[in-house]
């Protein structure tokens, strides 16, 4: 006879298998898009494990919700879902314990009636709403200024911040006596003095063999060391998605100095007669990318990764992590590359320049063929997913628009100035590489080698209108990336480790 779990709502019940299904099977429950679920480990009908304690396990929450989501996952993950999706993600929630997840969607259609009522046009509220791909911001206020949602108030005067602070509690209130205000965390400094290393020793101890399947020693190394690197950030810095492959920096090479810089800054440094990454301090006022870990570390984790290959070829979540870790390791690479490309141009060392500016964009096109191989990092799920909610073609033209916009461009640019929030949705996905990204890259370093060659600065406004064109070019485009994952990621993983880190 099996378990039997008992509680107090549908939830707390469906969350209850799921603990018993973790912590006593070594099952494993994630994101399709992270490699789905592992149950291998679960034994047959007829043979489950019996809590051994007679009076059972008594589990409690230790908050009264369990809140889900951050606000703009609306727009960046499931704005195209379908309803097969959604059923996927709602079994998730409740096997999560979530009961209070947020729930914007189709949220414009009851602003769209009230707003009608007082004889606002459709018009007006056309250009009120954001496109599909950027409901999330319009809703936050982002694109109307509401209550200071990543916008500064006009005064850091506290009656101010008080009075408004009331003012939108009391409206609230008008409408729901019992209404609770939630505000994102992010609004707020984060305090994560409380996750130390006994905190997180123990959620570590486990969690590879219930992600993979089994307990792989090499693995388990691996995740001790990153959870002390690529997962411990404690800088405070928020832009952690610059890498130059898909946040090519926007400047002028020819300059000596840039803005943004600091006096020493932590930089990443390739030494070629280690092959290996390392930190040194330096003041060259190039662009810099996020780096909060030493990469050498990393890149052992990876080493370990592929030793495991053998054991767990068959764990899509560990076919996951592997590429996943792979292009994180490559894409700290190529920002050395790029830097090291653009310090030949600074000296005119153009042998230098053309060998690393080549190197830099061979590491995008084999980082397109890393990720083309596996299923979670394709572009095209992304387009067809928005293509298949429309209803019509006109529909089908604009959500495809949307799509490409979000993870490219967005719309306030100009012929000679790119949007400020260019690349601010960066993605590493198959198809955006090779067909965005590296083009960009392509015309980039073709006008700094006219440059070298006649003698002269990089001119910075003829690259940004031939860049912009041809960004705006593909956002109107519609041509087909693939949806199937081609090649075998584990080999190009191993083929990459050796190319590049060996």
């Amino acid at each position: 006879m099996g378990p039997t779990i008992r509680g107090t709502t549908a939830v707390e019940i469906t969350s209850g298998l799921h603990w018993y299904l973790k912590y006593w099977c070594g099952a494993h429950i994630s994101w399709d898009k992270t490699g789905g679920i592992q149950i291998a480990s679960i034994p047959k009908p007829g043979a489950l494990p019996r809590i051994l304690n007679d009076e059972g396990v008594i589990i409690k929450r230790p908050v009264p919700w369990n809140y889900y989501q951050n606000v703009v996952t609306s727009s960046y993950s499931y704005v195209w879902w379908n309803w097969e999706r959604w059923e996927k993600e709602i079994d998730w929630m409740a096997l999560q314990g979530v009961n209070l997840p947020l729930a914007f969607t189709a949220q414009e259609t009851i602003w769209q009636k009230v707003f009608t009522g007082f004889n606002i046009s459709k018009q007006e509220l056309d250009d009120f709403f954001g496109g599909p791909a950027f409901l999330a911001w319009a809703r936050m206020g982002n694109l109307h200024g509401d209550t200071f949602n990543e916008n500064s108030p006009p005064t850091n005067d506290p009656d101010f911040i008080s009075s408004l602070g009331s003012a939108v509690y009391k409206a609230m209130s008008k409408a729901d006596k019992d209404a609770v205000w939630l505000m994102q965390g992010w609004l707020f400094y984060s305090d994560s003095s409380f996750w130390q290393p006994p905190q997180m020793k123990e959620w570590l101890k486990n969690y590879s063999s219930r992600r993979y399947g089994k307990a792989v020693s090499e693995v388990e190394e691996a995740w001790k060391i990153l959870h002390r690197t690529v997962y411990n950030c404690t800088d405070s810095i928020a832009d952690h998605n610059i890498d130059f492959i898909v946040k090519l920096p926007d400047w002028d090479p020819s300059l000596r100095t840039i803005s943004r810089t600091t006096p020493k800054q932590m930089q990443n440094s390739y030494r070629p007669h280690k092959r290996r990454f390392s930190y040194h301090e330096t003041t060259n006022p190039l662009p810099q990318s996020h780096l909060w870990y030493p990469t050498h570390d990393v890149i052992i984790a990876l080493r370990l990764f592929l030793d495991a290959k053998h054991a767990l070829a068959g764990s899509l979540t560990y076919r996951y992590d592997l590429v996943d870790l792979t292009r994180q390791v490559l894409s700290k690479y190529a920002n050395q590359v790029y830097l090291d490309a653009i310090n030949a141009f600074r000296v005119k060392d153009t042998k230098t320049f053309l060998y690393q500016s080549q190197r830099f964009l061979q590491l995008i096109k084999d980082t397109e063929e890393l990720l083309a191989a596996d299923d979670n990092f394709l572009l095209g799920t992304w387009l067809e997913s928005a293509k298949n909610l429309a209803m019509n073609h006109k529909e089908r033209r604009q959500y495809e628009w949307n799509a490409r916009t979000q993870v490219t461009m967005w719309f306030d640019t100009t012929k000679s100035v790119q949007s400020s929030l260019h690349d601010y949705a960066n993605k590493f996905w198959s198809g955006l590489l090779g067909k965005y990204y590296l083009p960009r890259a392509s015309m980039y370093f073709d006008h700094l080698s006219r440059n070298l060659t006649e003698n002269e600065d990089f001119k910075l406004k003829e690259w940004r209108r031939e860049w912009i064109a041809y960004s705006s070019k593909w956002q109107r485009s519609n041509e087909l990336y693939p949806v199937k994952a081609e090649g075998d990621a584990l080999a190009i993983s191993s083929t990459l480790y050796d190319k590049y880190l060996v």
